[in-house]
């Protein structure tokens, strides 16, 4: 086991997961609004539902004609996700008034399972991994990457949206415009996959 390979292994993970996506929208999202049991809550569904989907390919649960059988339920599912998350982030304040369900646990999991991101990130990160004789030290140094990479992407986003609400925490126009383009930006993921899964 190389250095090179846990560093490059590591580096296409965190590259893939900084990229901007609905569950970086979320935590962003997350991140302004504070309070950490509910960006513990957000991060740990994302881990847990990228585990699942690693663990379902990993011991080949899902094969090819399952995940094509399945693939419209998984976009419109995946969808009908962002569309809720979309409508907790639209309906929250900055005060937290609207209790936002969409951003627990649960949700940001069963996501992962209809995300496409989640999916291509797994098989990326196992088509990268090499052949030798100690497979348990090889799955753990694995696993361990696979958890600490996306969590230090997840993590800047999260600080992100502190940032950002340390800056304009006075605003409500800007507390409202930002909601708004959270939402429709998560909108606009779940219409682009609609559109893609037709």
């Amino acid at each position: 086991m190389s250095w090179e390979w846990m560093s490059g292994l590591a580096g296409l993970l965190l590259l893939i997961t900084l990229s901007p996506g609905p569950n970086n929208l979320v935590l962003l999202n997350v991140g302004t609004s504070g309070g950490m049991s509910r960006a513990f809550a957000a991060v740990l569904g994302i881990q847990v539902g990228s585990l699942l989907v690693l663990a379902l390919v990993w011991l080949g649960v899902v094969g090819g004609a399952l995940i094509a059988g399945l693939d419209r339920l998984m976009v419109y599912g995946g969808a009908l996700l962002l569309i809720i998350m979309a409508f907790s982030i639209f309906m929250g304040g900055k005060n937290g008034s609207v209790k936002m369900p969409a951003m627990a646990f649960w949700p940001l999991m069963l996501f992962q399972l209809a995300n496409p991101k989640s999916w291509m990130l797994v098989f990326a990160a196992l088509s990268v991994i090499p052949k030798q004789n100690d497979a348990l030290l090889e799955g753990a140094v694995f696993l361990t990457i696979f958890v600490l990479a996306p969590l230090c992407a997840q993590l800047i986003w999260l600080a992100a949206g502190a940032v950002i609400r340390e800056k304009f925490d006075q605003s409500q126009r800007f507390d409202l415009l930002f909601r708004y383009l959270m939402a429709g930006a998560l909108l606009l993921f779940a219409g682009m996959g609609m559109v893609n899964g037709m």
